[in-house]
């Protein structure tokens, strides 16, 4: 806040690494020194500070300034704080004792500083969901069911169902199958792109829920602009198929044009994959194999079921329903430890949750044999994992209308997965997100507050295990400092 020079900016370069400590703290500078009226500028590689003369920076009340669970945010704004007149609210002071626990009382003791202490009330976070009109985006492979599933849900939705493919042909004045003959696909997948835009910002931009061509997502600028919708607060949800089912059912519909590079549609999917991830935030499987126990076999009825959890899904991305426990009175839930969902089908799961008001998935325990000693840093290993996981979370869906606390145990809390396959464990939990659990159980430690900056409308229990009963003590620093961390990155 202070600087020499003609201008009086202080210029700080080469701290990239600061925006990925224990919070980011560039960001947490700029925050905070703005409730003291100092302007700053935060770049990709540092910081800009103007600086402020002490008697600018005094208020009518101490500014409150929040610490992010960082004890450098902690100190520095505490030394900033015993210059500024009006003096200053440090919240989350234990945070300090990571590092330096006697920090408040050499601040006082040694450098004189007028500390007192106060244990504010706790703030419960904000309700992260915004319930609002804006159109829900459908993507996924050509006949996966996007208008299908798309119609019902615009009706328990009460919005206009719209088909992005339909919607082109009308503005452009040409069948698809025209466009392509004549033009060649890139001139369609340019009309695309314009109607995409219209319909995203002006036409149907609320209101309504939007079926994609299937491949959308193949353009750069396409896929850009279903970020943009998603940041506006949106569900871009992508339905994630069971190949050989799609490949049986385009293999018999003719009306569709033919890809334009290969007639592999597993070589278009798996060219896809990673595109329609960049593009949703939300995902939901459709597999009728899932509701007949045999892979290559659909479920009968299996259709209305996934219909419904469909729906159930839009309804929570959307705000509408979102499934809550009740908290103000007791709640159970039971956990579900077997390798398999289907040990408890068909009629297991109904007698076990019984008066429960919530069902864990225990994904550490999920696999058995199959998974027995893999290497789950292996992508491959890691992928095949996940899309296991996927279905076991699907068929509880479908067989439950239960909230779902999802949770991922490591050995060191006391579970089974292994404490190595970290970055496994952290996308497993933002799968968790994206498939719409009610509830992320994330053991507070580096990876917590990145799952909660991103939770949507799905709630964060916040849990921390002492597997040894020798580190938690009630009355101990270390167990005020857990509770605090635990505040932070926890709705729960």
């Amino acid at each position: 806040v202070a600087a020499g020079g003609e201008d009086r900016v202080t210029r700080i370069r080469g701290i990239a690494n600061q925006h990925v400590k224990e919070c980011d703290r560039i960001e947490a500078m700029c925050t905070e020194l703005g409730k003291f009226g100092v302007e700053t500028e935060n770049l990709a590689d540092g910081i800009n500070v103007h600086a402020r003369v002490l008697s600018e920076l005094e208020a009518s009340e101490a500014p409150s300034v929040h610490c992010y669970d960082d004890h450098r945010v902690a100190m520095s704004f505490s030394v900033l704080a015993c210059v500024v007149q009006s003096g200053a609210e440090i919240r989350e002071r234990r945070c300090v004792g990571k590092t330096w626990p006697s920090w408040w009382d050499v601040l006082a003791r040694d450098l004189g500083a007028p500390i007192s202490g106060s244990d504010p009330a706790f703030e419960a976070h904000s309700d992260p969901v915004k319930a609002d009109a804006t159109s829900v985006v459908l993507i996924g492979m050509r006949g996966v069911g996007k208008t299908t599933l798309g119609r019902a849900a615009a009706v328990a939705l009460n919005r206009e169902f719209v088909d992005l493919d339909d919607f082109l042909e009308r503005q452009v004045g040409q069948t698809i199958p025209e466009i392509i003959n004549r033009d060649g696909w890139a001139a369609f997948r340019s009309h695309e792109t314009q109607v995409l835009r219209t319909a995203l910002t002006q036409a149907h931009a609320t209101g309504a829920v939007i079926a994609c061509g299937g491949g959308v997502i193949e353009s750069a600028e396409n896929r850009e602009q279903l970020r943009a919708h998603v940041a506006r607060g949106a569900a871009v949800i992508c339905l994630t198929p069971n190949m050989e089912h799609v490949a049986e059912y385009l293999s018999r519909d003719k009306t569709r044009p033919a890809y334009a590079v290969t007639s592999d549609i597993h070589e278009v999917y798996a060219r896809r994959l990673p595109l329609y991830a960049e593009s949703c935030n939300y995902e939901y499987l459709v597999d009728k194999s899932l509701l007949s126990g045999d892979e290559n076999s659909e479920g009968h009825g299996a259709w209305t079921l996934i219909e419904r959890d469909f729906i159930r899904l839009v309804q929570f991305a959307t705000g509408r329903e979102l499934n809550r426990v009740d908290l103000n009175g007791p709640s159970f839930f039971v956990s579900l430890t077997a390798p398999s969902v289907r040990e408890y089908l068909p009629a297991k799961l109904e007698a076990l949750t019984a008066g429960a008001q919530a069902i864990e998935l225990r994904v550490d325990l999920l696999g058995g044999s199959e998974f027995a000693g893999a290497d789950f840093n292996d992508a491959q290993v890691a992928a095949s994992f996940s899309a296991f996981v996927h279905k076991q979370f699907a068929l509880l869906r479908h067989n439950s209308r239960l909230p779902i606390v999802f949770t991922v145990r490591t050995q060191l809390q006391g579970g089974a997965f292994p404490a190595s396959a970290d970055t496994l464990r952290l996308q497993l939990l933002r799968n968790a997100v994206q498939w719409g659990a009610e509830y992320v159980d994330v053991e507070v430690d580096a990876k917590a507050p990145a799952v909660f900056a991103k939770r949507q409308n799905s709630m964060v229990i916040a849990s921390y295990h002492d597997t040894t009963g020798e580190k938690l003590q009630w009355d101990s620093e270390f167990a005020a400092e857990i509770l605090a961390r635990a505040r932070a990155c926890g709705d729960i």
